[in-house]
């Protein structure tokens, strides 16, 4: 995790599995807790499992509630596709 001027960076890397599902969810609770914007990095992640996928979504709506933005950087897709597999659409 690096803190940034304006914004905490989590980079992440690899299998997003319930072996990391702890250690991801410690990052994204200090990020809340920071009271900051989070961009996670998601560009490294080569899949993700339905519980790290309900990790991010319960993740997301928590730093909505809050009023500060988690933004998932994904330029690989990895995320969409996931996604995509368990039934869920991207909004057009």
């Amino acid at each position: 995790m690096e803190l940034g001027e304006k914004a905490t960076l989590i980079r992440a890397a690899g299998e997003l599995d319930l072996s990391v599902a702890e250690k991801l969810k410690n990052a994204l609770m200090t990020a809340l807790e920071s009271s900051r914007e989070t961009i996670l990095d998601l560009q490294r992640v080569s899949g993700i499992d339905l519980s790290c996928m309900q990790l991010l979504l319960a993740a997301s709506r928590e730093f909505r509630l809050v009023g500060l933005a988690l933004t998932m950087e994904d330029p690989a897709g990895t995320f969409a596709a996931v996604l995509s597999e368990y039934g869920f659409e991207a909004a057009q």
